[in-house]
Parts: C-alpha cells; structure tokens; sequence
C-alpha cells in the first residue's frame, strides 16, 4: 500500500474507523498504542487535562506518593474532570475542523475554473468526494456525470455506469474542474473533467437572460378581433360605471327623503302632543271668567284680640 495513490485514504479511513480516544480516571491503556502504562500530556501545557497530570506529578515530587486524605479527594474528582474534558475536546476538534474547512474554501475561490488531480476519497449515492494534492476535498455530484447513468455499489464503495459500466472507486486518481466555491454554503463542487460539462457563472447568467420566451404574430383578424374584444369590455366598464353613479345618486335622494320624512314626524308629533296636554286640563265653571291674579279674602276668621292686663270695670 506505500507509496500507492490511495494509501492517504486507506490510512485515512483505518483512523476514523478507531475508537474515538477519551480520557478517565482509571488505566485503561491506550486505544491504538496497547501499552499496558500510559498517559499523554503535553509540556507546555495546552489543555486542561495536561495541567490535571502536571499536578498529579507535582504532589509526589517531595515523597514520591500521595497521603492517604489526598488519594481519596483526587479519586473523588478525577471521574467527573475526565468526563468534561474528554466532551469538550470533542467540541474543540469540531471547531478546529470547521474553520480549516473554510479557509480552504476561501482559499480555493481564486482556482475556480482550473483543472486538479486527486483521489476519490469518498462514495456515495448522491456523488464521490475528490481529495486534491493539497488536502482540499469537494464533491462530484452525480448530476453531473453527463455520460451515463451511475448506481452506488455500496460492497465495492463504488459508483458504476449502467450502460458504459465505467466505474468510480474509492481510491481512483481522477482530474477534476472546479467549478464552485462557496463560503456561505460551506462546500467545494467539482466536476470530472472527460465526464463532465463546465459552465461558468456568467455563461449561465448570459444563458439564462438570452433565452426569452418566443412570441408568434399576429394575423390582421386576429388583431381585429383582439380591438373588438377591449372595445366591447370598456363599453361594458363604462355601462358598469355608470350604473353605480346611478345607484349612488338614488341612495342619496331616499336617504334626504327619509331625513324630511323624519323632520316632519317630530315637528306633527310635538304640535299633537301640545293639544293633547291643553285639552286634558279641566276648566272649573266658578272661576271661568275671573282675573288671573285675584284677590282671594282670607279663608280663616282673625281671632278677637284680647285686652291687655289691668281691672275689669265695673258696669255704673
């Protein structure tokens, strides 16, 4: 396999095909070393995990081991610690990988156009993905294998050609065109350069605006045809329009009948109403006739005044 095209990506695979290393707090040795002793840590320190082992190492320097009190508070942590290092150290190389895909992408967008050679590094349905020289991966969509059409033979990790039977494996060398890198999507599009057709962007731009939809004439009849017909649809607008005003003009016309209908009402139903109340009052025959503002006598007889004290005379 040294020295072969693929043996980046066989090498490759067999990595990712490992178990994932983490960290604990007991000896379990290492997952691809087999040692029966091991730990790693790196000076000067990088992570947490290296600082951890520093400690570890610092508190046996003056003894060379550990008191009793403090074994039993290190045991008590250290599960809990290699835990949450070993989850965040996951995320720190999602993120290491993430930004170097994209300085990739943005370093590629200057070879948009130009011709590379690479492995096929991955097979699927929708596609294979190219590896270039320089560690840079895109995807050959299947779309775009223009000769014929391909299946995905999952046993050979393969993508095989119906008719033509031309087959793309997993470590084939092929000559690729970039044709997209887009830093906003995150991706790299190639196509395979003898089974592939590249239109640049402003070719399909060019493509696209150059093709409008095709207008047949129009015959004489045709044409009168089309004036009688508007003619007739604004003389029936107008009739329409018409109507309406006619409409409005007698809505508003009832509406001031209705008003002085109204007015009319209040004003008889008021004079009624005075009538009725004047004919209700009834007329006394001893006072008809008699001033409105009568002198009428005292109905209580004054009382006889008293003399005021002294005797009595005597009759002579």
């Amino acid at each position: 396999m040294e020295g072969r095209p693929e043996e980046r990506i066989v090498s490759a695979v067999s990595l990712r095909s490992m178990q994932q290393a983490r960290y604990a707090d007991a000896n379990l040795g290492h997952f691809g070393l087999a040692a029966q002793y091991y730990t790693h840590f790196t000076s000067p320190i990088r992570r947490y995990p290296d600082l951890i082992v520093h400690r570890l190492l610092r508190e046996t320097f003056a003894t060379g081991s550990m008191s009793a009190k403090k074994q039993d508070y290190v045991r008590g942590i250290l599960p809990e610690i290699a835990t949450h290092t070993s989850l965040r150290e996951r995320v720190a190389v999602e993120a290491e990988r993430e930004t170097t895909e994209m300085k990739e992408i943005e370093y590629m967008t200057q070879f948009v156009g130009d011709t590379f050679t690479g492995v096929i590094s991955g097979v699927t349905a929708f596609g294979i993905f190219v590896e270039l020289e320089n560690g840079v991966e895109g995807l050959v969509h299947v779309s775009r294998m223009v000769n014929d059409y391909y299946e995905y033979v999952e046993e050979q990790y393969a993508l095989i050609g119906e008719r033509t039977r031309k087959s793309y494996q997993l470590g084939d060398e092929v000559e690729v065109v970039l044709v997209r890198a887009s830093v906003e999507e995150r991706n790299i599009d190639f196509i395979l350069k003898d089974n592939g057709v590249y239109v640049s962007d402003g070719q399909e731009k060019a493509k696209k605006g150059s093709s409008p939809k095709s207008v047949k004439a129009e015959k004489p009849a045709d044409k009168k045809k089309a004036s009688s017909k508007k003619k007739a649809a604004k003389k029936e607008v107008s009739k329409k329009e018409k109507s309406k005003k006619a409409a409005k003009k007698s809505d508003v016309k009832t509406e001031s009948k209705k008003a002085a209908k109204k007015s009319s009402e209040k004003k008889t139903s008021g004079t009624k109403e005075k009538t009725k109340r004047d004919s209700s009052r009834k007329v006394n025959p001893i006072l008809d006739g008699l001033p409105s503002k009568a002198v009428w006598p005292d109905p209580k007889p004054a009382a006889e005044k008293k003399p005021r004290g002294g005797r009595r005379k005597d009759k002579e």
